[in-house]
């Protein structure tokens, strides 16, 4: 979806919500801008612009790896099969190089472990389903948690608040 800036002027605001939350990079900035009143009578629209701009980088990311590189098939492989058991394994085939090779390029190549990355996919994935209301074991489900509590831990340690409480954010 384009925005055009003239009839959504609250989007410069996004532009600035969005510059300091990746500077700050934590959800206290989040729940700071949320109050403003910049973004009151607009909430819907900004969480649509922000969680579409957040799926479209952790989307586009492998578009800036080396399509040579082993680890650009593997971030595609993870992007096409994220809601069901990716083995480190399955990895190894589609990169064509045994474990430890991996690991290290794929931490070399995007600063995560494989493991570490597809988790933070699915929490990526996770907070835009949240918005829709959908019940949270439904969302685990969907996103490749075992289950809703595996996705709350996860989603807790990742971001300092629950999912349930991230919903109530946006309602």
């Amino acid at each position: 979806m384009k925005y055009d800036l003239e009839k959504y002027p609250v989007m410069k605001d996004c532009i600035s919500f969005i510059k300091s939350y990746f500077a700050e990079n934590d959800i206290d900035t989040c729940l700071k801008y949320k109050n403003k009143p910049i973004f009151r009578g607009h909430q819907e629209l900004v969480s649509h612009f922000l969680n579409t701009l957040l799926l479209y980088i952790d989307k586009f990311t492998p578009l800036f790896v080396d399509t040579t590189s082993p680890i650009h098939n593997t971030i595609l492989y993870i992007y096409s099969n994220y809601n069901t058991d990716i083995t480190i394994n399955d990895l190894c085939k589609i990169a064509l190089c045994n474990k430890s090779t991996l690991v290290k390029s794929f931490k070399d190549v995007t600063g995560k472990t494989p493991y570490q990355y597809i988790k933070d996919y699915r929490l990526s994935l996770s907070r835009a389903m949240l918005q829709a209301n959908m019940p949270i074991k439904d969302i685990a489900e969907n996103v490749g948690f075992l289950s809703a509590s595996a996705l709350s831990n996860s989603f807790y340690k990742k971001y300092g608040i629950y999912p349930a409480d991230y919903r109530k954010m946006f309602n």
